[in-house]
């Protein structure tokens, strides 16, 4: 008997410090993917606006099961447009047919969808590029290309088919074109990838001489071209930045520039040179402080020339002004299921502040490659696994931005609760508008096993259980086990999420119908457990029958008896115990029945 114990002691010991591993988790992390509809990459695979939007609840539904608090939604990849629009007509991949109405509208769905999630959502665009094939289909006659093809350069060699950033008139059209989208829309960001100047591919070796003509109309002092081609993106990323910020300061703003600004920069890192290649001088927007974050395309792997671990940390040297690093992260390359798990840790425990996974696929369907002559398992996604068990098993706040805001919320009042055999369902009432008139843009619902150590235990992001919009005043915990007693508290948070205190807590249980309870013995989970000053032993049974219960040291000693033979009826019962005179450390708690017995483990801490 004695051995058997110290067995399960030791068990009972290595399973606690394993649960306690996992039960951390960084409580702010930005986790997003990116959502590619140029080509239908990730979305829309169907036709017609119902099928479409069912297709976006179920790509959100996975992405939020997979922990994932932001997405970057493609809205304009070639002069079109994902939403309604009086500037730029309809993208093709929505009907077939470029500037045809789809009969919904794609960016406030999406937005509407994402936030009943608890999600953000950046409006992602390509702000010079113009046609992917030029030629390749019919334009609508309020395309960019058709209303003002002057401002159109082609490249030989590719069929790419780009706005002229040094025109003038042309960065205030795209920069036009943003304002209108933060004007109208509800989006928490902007994002741009880097197609600003094209890259080399396949015979076209870069850009030449083809803006010549525009480079003597306009070259603002500039003796060197590739100077000019720097200062014209870093004019227009700054345009952009002065813009969000006037119409709505709360609007995010972030660029992902490829991930080698120089190669050399840093030392032993080799590959093309964005600074003279793509003419993307992303230091200067970081030192300027015009974005929000920056998301460095780095899809490459642990150790050689592109080496993640000296890449990441160099980006995050780089970030001036308190600025945030969420490097992009390559789920679609072949060490996806390996290598994107190292990198996510990486960041979590180097102070870099999320990651953005390229691209939703490789979360959604399968992040898996096809091996040759096998066909592609779609059940099975690795990627996947790895966010929904360890990587993201928890939810998780997005940093805040001090430099946008940084006054706190009020609080919400009146936190009530209601427990059902199914669910327990949280009532509360909205805060006053805090001192800056901001009201609550989110609600964070907050789950404790026991009494919580407020506010200490609210930067676990383990006891954090969901995240919803701020139209919301009610939330139904679904996954709360049968017969436990939970304690819960709700914050308020603003649109840039800081967070309010906690509103007063409340203890909930999830109860059962007595046709529910076993006939037999069902031992309950303590609480709490651990505990210092008293834990209840709570036990279940169907009909009316004699309970004992007795504590036994972990060498096999009785050291307290909490019943013996007394007479319970039918239900949910509980049985108190102090631990007077008992040391610090584990101890077996054995109920019995005349027909059954079961055994829990509890804790005594100091």
């Amino acid at each position: 008997m004695r051995t058997l114990l110290l067995v399960i002691l030791v068990t009972f010991s290595l399973g606690s410090s394993v649960q306690a591993q996992v039960e951390s988790s960084n409580k702010r992390e930005f986790r997003a993917v990116w959502i590619a509809t140029v080509g239908s990459l990730d979305w829309p695979k169907t036709s017609g606006a119902t099928q479409q939007q069912n297709e976006f609840r179920a790509y959100l539904d996975v992405l939020k099961e997979s922990g994932v608090n932001a997405i970057f939604f493609q809205v304009r990849s070639e002069g079109d447009a994902l939403y309604a629009s009086e500037k730029e007509p309809w993208s093709h991949i929505l009907t077939g047919t470029q500037g045809q109405d789809p009969g919904y509208d794609p960016l406030a769905f999406a937005i509407e969808e994402a936030h009943k999630r608890g999600m953000e959502l950046h409006a992602w665009l390509n702000p010079f590029r113009a046609e992917v094939s030029a030629g390749a289909r019919t334009l609508d006659a309020s395309h960019v290309s058709k209303k003002h093809p002057d401002w159109i350069m082609t490249f030989n060699g590719t069929n790419i088919a780009v706005i002229n950033p040094g025109i003038p008139d042309a960065r205030d059209y795209n920069a036009s074109i943003v304002a209108d989208i933060v004007r109208r829309y509800d989006v928490d960001g902007i994002h741009f990838d880097d197609y600003f100047y094209p890259y080399p591919s396949g015979s076209f070796s870069g850009v030449t001489n083809e803006d010549e003509p525009t480079f003597a109309a306009y070259r603002r002092g500039f003796i060197d071209r590739g100077d000019w081609r720097r200062d014209n993106i870093n004019l227009f990323v700054q345009q952009v930045a002065d813009s969000i910020h006037a119409i709505n300061p709360d609007v995010k703003y972030g660029i992902s520039p490829f991930g080698i600004w120089k190669s050399g920069t840093p030392s032993g890192i080799v590959g093309l040179n964005a600074y003279s290649t793509i003419f993307a001088d992303a230091l200067a927007w970081t030192q300027a402080r015009s974005l929000d974050y920056l998301t460095p395309q780095l899809y490459w792997n642990f150790g050689g020339g592109q080496d993640y671990a000296k890449l990441a940390p160099w980006w995050m040297d780089q970030m001036s002004g308190g600025r945030h690093l969420y490097p992009g992260l390559g789920a679609y390359r072949d060490y996806a299921q390996t290598g994107v798990p190292r990198q996510i840790r990486f960041n979590q425990t180097t102070g870099i502040q999320g990651s953005v996974l390229f691209r939703s696929y490789n979360i959604t369907v399968n992040g898996r490659l096809a091996e040759p002559g096998k066909p592609v398992r779609t059940d099975y996604n690795p990627l996947r696994d790895s966010l929904q068990q360890t990587l993201w098993k928890y939810p998780a706040l997005p940093p805040t931005m001090p430099w946008k805001d940084d006054v706190i919320p009020n609080t919400p009042t009146a936190l009530t609760h209601q427990g059902t055999p199914e669910n327990i369902r949280l009532t509360w009432q909205a805060p006053s508008p805090a001192s800056d008139g901001d009201t609550a843009s989110w609600y964070a619902i907050y789950r404790f096993e026991g009494i919580p150590d407020l506010p200490a235990d609210l930067e676990n992001g383990a006891n954090l259980l969901d995240v919803v919009p701020g139209d919301s005043l009610a939330y139904t915990d679904r996954s709360a086990e049968r017969f436990t007693t939970y304690q819960y508290v709700v914050t308020a948070l603003d649109r840039t999420w800081n967070e309010s205190l906690a509103a007063t807590p409340v203890t909930a249980t999830s109860s059962a119908d007595e046709a529910e309870i076993e006939s037999d013995l069902n031992l309950l989970p303590s609480q709490p457990n651990p505990f210092s000053n008293e834990t209840t032993i709570r036990f279940a049974i169907g009909q009316s029958d004699r309970v004992t219960a007795r504590v036994y040291s972990v060498l096999g000693q009785q050291v307290a008896e909490l019943a013996f033979n007394t007479l319970y009826s039918a239900g949910i019962h509980g049985l108190s115990w102090a631990g007077e005179g008992a040391a610090s450390g584990a101890y077996f708690v054995v109920v019995e029945t005349p027909n059954a017995r079961e055994t829990v483990v509890v804790t005594k801490t100091r």
